[in-house]
């Protein structure tokens, strides 16, 4: 009869303390932390960074970033950062990016990015040096030190990129710092802008990166174009999800 007791005890117990986990495991949340972004009242914090072209040719080249509402065609009461370059460099880079913080220090996060942009440019389409829609790549990252253009040689004098942005322009190609997750192509033939996502969920686009000493990472946002010819982009809404690498480590 005793034993019968302990073990009906022991029996209870266990089938608590399994209740109890996975009542744990189905309330976690998905990501350990998320930063989401609407610009509905403004940037947010985010500011542009345009890079791989000659010093001095700024104006040439028609740069450009602001918090304005949608092109006329798209729903008119939300705001959005447009973003604005001629290609006449044969590789600019335009780029936004924010300071992430309150992350654990000197820890490796897997991150995803998931962002809902509009463009004009048929994936299809013909243009100088390049497609307008698949010439121009989408590439996310993550650094420690500030992103900037700092000056350096392609060539001539140009303003390059501080952090290792160097990749073909194809999906999947990756350096320790940016993942090409595809590019700013639409569907059809018509050239009128329209809402795309674009992110890297797809295990081959993983990207992971380890904070800083403060719990801090600077995520970027942006394209790299072998279009030569101008290029306008809205970015209506970027999310920003950290999860907590556990099992070794990519890209620290």
């Amino acid at each position: 009869m005793r034993r019968t007791t302990i073990f009906f005890s022991v029996f209870l117990l266990g089938t608590l303390f399994f209740a109890t986990a996975c009542k744990e495991d189905e309330v976690r949340p998905e990501y350990d932390f998320s930063f989401e972004y609407d610009f509905e009242t403004g940037m947010e914090g985010w500011a542009a960074v345009f890079a791989d072209y000659p010093i001095g040719n700024e104006e040439a080249m028609n740069l450009s970033y602001k918090h304005t509402a949608l092109p006329a065609n798209l729903p008119q009461n939300r705001m959005a950062l447009e973003i604005s370059g001629a290609n006449t460099s044969d590789d600019l880079v335009m780029m936004v990016k924010k300071k992430i913080t309150g992350l654990k220090p000197n820890t490796v996060y897997d991150i995803t990015f998931d962002m809902n942009l509009a463009s004009q440019y048929p994936e299809n389409s013909v243009g100088i040096g390049g497609s307008p829609g698949s010439s121009v790549v989408l590439k996310v990252g993550a650094v420690q030190e500030e992103p900037k253009a700092i000056e350096g040689d392609l060539g001539y004098a140009a303003n390059v990129p501080n952090w290792d942005n160097r990749t073909p322009l194809v999906k999947g190609e990756r350096t320790d710092d940016v993942v090409v997750i595809g590019n700013i192509g639409i569907e059809g033939d018509e050239s009128v802008y329209e809402i795309i996502n674009r992110n890297n969920r797809e295990p081959d686009l993983s990207f992971s990166k380890k904070t800083d000493s403060q719990g801090e990472l600077w995520v970027m946002v942006g394209t790299d174009s072998g279009f030569e010819g101008p290029t306008t982009l809205y970015y209506d809404a970027i999310y920003v999800y950290f999860t907590e690498k556990h099992v070794g480590a990519q890209n620290e």
